[in-house]
């Protein structure tokens, strides 16, 4: 299914609402809105997840970026709540964003986005501390549940998958290798491993 089928059809319709109830008189009801920054290098992609997120009402995009490396600057400046990004990108890939994330802005969430369903994917996006893995075959179906879903775990401080693999992957410095030759190599893993 090409991009362009994919915003052709229509989204399922989805929301939730965060509601901060003002304590003056007016007692009216103030909309605190979730912030995304949208990473992918495909312009195709980032229109169908603007799309998606456009018939969610306290939602906002606030960045978005054709690389990692773009999107590390945006994700500093917005600090948002969460980043969708892809997983084959030039420069700096998803997963390595997704490690200067998690070093650098742990409050930030990290759906991690592929054209790949192996199980090998999935299991380095969660090692590398994404917190959910969406096929992109699947993400008019996927998406919004996974933004929901992530969400009401923040709120109630439960860990996700990738909490918990990245803690561990810190602590005992395990990293799985499987499908690593299609990313791009981690330059300072890299250098580590030469100066042993």
């Amino acid at each position: 299914m090409t991009p362009a089928s994919l915003v052709a059809r229509n989204p399922h319709r989805s929301g939730w609402s965060v509601r901060h109830t003002s304590c003056i008189s007016s007692r009216r009801e103030r909309t605190i809105f979730l912030t995304i920054v949208v990473v992918d290098d495909s312009a195709d992609y980032r229109e169908i997840v603007r799309y998606l997120l456009a018939s969610v009402s306290d939602v906002r995009i606030v960045g978005e970026a054709a690389d990692g490396e773009e999107a590390l600057v945006i994700v500093h400046r917005e600090r948002p709540d969460i980043v969708i990004t892809d997983l084959m990108m030039p420069r700096l890939n998803g997963i390595e964003l997704t490690r200067h994330i998690r070093q650098e802005l742990p409050g930030t969430r990290v759906i991690l986005m592929s054209s790949y369903t192996e199980e090998a994917y999935r299991l380095m996006a969660s090692d590398g501390g994404a917190d959910v893995f969406v096929s992109k075959r699947v993400i008019y179906d996927a998406l919004l549940p996974a933004i929901r879903n992530l969400m009401a775990r923040r709120v109630v401080q439960t860990p996700t998958l990738g909490d918990v693999l990245y803690a561990n992957k810190k602590a005992k410095g395990a990293v799985h290798a499987n499908a690593s030759h299609r990313l791009y190599v981690d330059r300072a893993d890299h250098q580590q491993s030469r100066n042993r």
